[in-house]
């Protein structure tokens, strides 16, 4: 078995809202087994290759490629190789309240593994954040934070994928773009229905139209950016690809009353 860890727990700081605490890459061989009792953090895992065997709070999964894995805290949870093959798979330990919120918001109760949920593209990017933030935590922290919150949109998806309505599907295809600028046009192109088919489907289902849903969802994630990280208003505008600061002050006042420096301070 072959281990590469980044470890950060001596940073670990009791009043951020998220700690990062292990980075690391495993290759896992026949002899792996780990088993723990009331386990105190949270992780994610990510198989990139070859197959173990789970049990997590008396649940059995066979987890493959591509599988997704959550740890709770305070889950009792055991798991092994069972193949030929060796192991490969990415993961990352965090802890604190904003860990707690996404796992409650984004995850059904006692589900724990999670197939056909790629999240490759998700720890290459927590993997260029490390290297470019290594010497400061709370960056680090801050930037992993809106990584790990697209994983769990991710995991929430792969959940809902099968059997899922028409405007279930574009519900997720928003979640899952709602850092990037969607027009009504791209959803025709998507989903081959024509713009008013579009609307009065999701109204329909949702009591919306697609626009109004995709800008609340963005406005509530910029709640959590402004509360939870130290990021500018400029920077989590651009990250929500508002056309400028401007223009998300003034949707975020339409839709929550007050300005986003008025809510960061009322919320700090």
């Amino acid at each position: 078995m072959s281990n590469i860890a980044n470890n950060y727990w001596k940073f670990y700081n009791k009043d951020l809202p998220l700690n990062v605490m292990v980075i690391g890459n495993s290759v896992c061989d026949s002899s792996y087994h780990v088993k723990r009792r009331k386990s105190h953090i949270i992780a994610i895992e990510y198989i990139k290759k070859g197959s173990q065997t789970l049990f997590i709070n008396s649940k059995e999964y066979q987890s493959e490629k591509n599988s997704a894995i959550l740890l709770t805290k305070n889950s009792n949870h055991e798991y092994f190789c069972d193949s030929e093959i060796p192991l490969e798979k990415e993961w990352i330990v965090f802890d604190g309240e904003l860990a707690e919120y996404f796992v409650k918001t984004y995850v059904s109760e006692n589900e724990y593994c999670f197939k056909d949920c790629n999240l490759l593209h998700f720890f290459e990017e927590i993997n260029r954040i490390k290297k470019h933030s290594e010497n400061d935590y709370e960056k680090l922290t801050d930037n992993i934070a809106v990584i790990l919150h697209k994983m769990f949109i991710q995991i929430k998806n792969s959940q809902r994928k099968n059997d899922s309505t028409i405007p279930e599907q574009i519900q997720h295809y928003l979640d899952e773009n709602i850092e990037k600028k969607i027009s009504i046009n791209d959803l025709c192109q998507t989903f081959s229905y024509s713009k008013n088919q579009i609307i009065k489907m999701f109204r329909d289902y949702y009591g919306v139209t697609p626009y109004h849903y995709f800008l609340e969802r963005k406005i509530d994630i910029a709640k959590l950016y402004l509360c939870n990280t130290k990021y500018s208003i400029n920077e989590i505008s651009c990250m929500l690809a508002f056309s400028d600061q401007n223009y998300f002050s003034t949707q975020f006042r339409h839709i929550t009353g007050m300005s986003p420096a008025e809510y960061r301070k009322l919320n700090n």
